[in-house]
């Protein structure tokens, strides 16, 4: 932790002319006698230290000194900056917000004009979303134990303790891949389905785990070929789902469409959601299911 806390009050005294002790014991939550040690420690690892005295006093480094900058070029250094403020918006913290300090010196940027602007958030994230999100965070960093009430994707609610391992942003949905104790094996939860959380105050040995392939867990369902017929009226929706080169014209003025998709609910809802405009040729199963929830709905 004072390593990582050194490094970032370098990377601000680079990036600022001049700083109190008291702000940088406000921001890192430690004393002001610990950021004096700090300091000193800085200076005797060969960094050149100022100390400004006065009621307008504070901590610098000697004009002129310089890192070097040539570890990443002003492209990668931006795509990190863009990348690094739009996770910042839901799970920042103060390292995210230090490694952002330290890449924006890097950066050599003369102006505030960003070409790319990143937010991986999806429309109108909930507050609590964000806690739920931070809270994880904080488990993941220290190890502990999380109870969780969870909605299954079948609509059953279940308490659990979880052993979260990993955070994983898919499509702008939020997951958490942990190990859960009620099922004794590994499980990735979708954050938006856990409606309670808290912190049991206890701390687990990490399990070894393949970080590759933790999207390919939740849905355990075959995979299926569908074949999709949309109305013309539906092709601006239909380039939210399907890339250009899926989408084949037909003379009627209809788009036919075929992909590979795993079988769950989203593939239900979605093309429920597409209401008239959308004919499923096949498979005959998944048209029936579509048919059956259409008729549920008018019977309703």
């Amino acid at each position: 932790m004072k390593i990582s806390r050194l490094l970032a009050i370098l990377t601000i005294l680079l990036n600022r002319e001049k700083i109190t002790s008291a702000e940088l014991a406000q921001r890192f939550e430690v004393s002001i006698r610990t950021i004096i040690r700090d300091m000193q420690t800085i200076s005797e690892a060969g960094i050149p230290i100022v100390s400004y005295q006065g009621y307008d006093g504070g901590y610098g480094l000697v004009e002129g000194y310089k890192m070097d900058k040539h570890l990443l070029n002003s492209e990668e250094i931006s795509i990190a900056i863009s990348v690094l403020k739009g996770m910042e918006k839901t799970i920042g913290n103060s390292s995210t917000r230090s490694l952002i300090d330290k890449l924006e010196y890097l950066s050599q940027k003369n102006d505030t004009n960003e070409r790319i602007q990143m937010d991986l958030t999806h429309w109108g994230i909930s507050n609590f979303e964000k806690e739920k999100l931070n809270l994880l965070n904080e488990a993941l960093k220290n190890n502990q134990v999380l109870k969780i009430s969870y909605i299954d994707r079948v609509g059953h609610t279940s308490e659990r303790l979880i052993e979260p391992l990993m955070l994983g942003l898919k499509m702008s949905v939020w997951y958490v891949y942990s190990f859960c104790r009620e099922r004794e094996d590994f499980r990735l939860f979708k954050v938006k389905r856990i409606q309670r959380i808290s912190l049991e105050g206890t701390e687990f040995i990490r399990k070894t785990f393949d970080s590759s392939n933790i999207f390919t867990d939740e849905s355990t369902q075959r995979t299926v070929h569908l074949v999709l017929r949309f109305a013309s009226s539906a092709y601006n929706r239909v380039l939210d789902y399907f890339e250009t080169e899926q989408i084949d014209f037909q003379s009627d003025g209809s788009i036919l469409i075929e992909v590979d998709y795993s079988e769950d609910e989203w593939v239900y809802s979605t093309l429920l959601g597409f209401g008239a405009q959308v004919d499923v040729l096949e498979p005959t199963h998944i048209r029936e299911i579509i048919y059956k929830r259409a008729k549920e709905i008018v019977d309703r």
